[in-house]
C-alpha cells in the first residue's frame, strides 16, 4: 500500500535559514522553528490550502534569544504554552 502526498502550499521566504521543526498548534495554526533563531506562527486556510504568516513568537529582540537555531518545538494544549529547544541550551 502506498501513501499519496500533495503539496498544498510552498512559502519560499518562510525563514532566513532552514526550517528544523513544524507542529500544529490547532487545526488552523502551524508553528515553525528554524536555524535563523526564529519561531513563527502561520495561519492555515483549509478551504484554499494557503498558509499566511501570523506572527513571530521568538526573535532576537527578546532578553534571552536563542543563538544557535531553534531545532525543536512543542505545544501543550492543556497549559497553552509553546516550548522551544536550541543548540545553545
Amino acid at each position: 500500500m502506498s501513501i499519496q502526498y500533495k503539496i498544498l502550499h510552498t512559502e519560499k521566504t518562510a525563514h532566513d535559514e532552514e526550517i528544523w521543526d513544524v507542529i500544529w498548534q490547532d487545526e488552523n495554526t502551524i508553528i515553525t522553528s528554524s536555524l535563523d533563531d526564529q519561531v513563527k506562527a502561520w495561519t492555515f486556510d483549509p478551504e484554499s490550502g494557503k498558509i499566511s504568516h501570523k506572527n513571530n513568537l521568538l526573535n532576537n529582540t527578546q532578553q534571552t534569544p536563542h543563538n544557535l537555531g531553534v531545532n525543536s518545538i512543542d505545544y501543550s494544549k492543556q497549559l497553552e504554552v509553546i516550548v522551544t529547544r536550541s543548540l545553545d541550551s
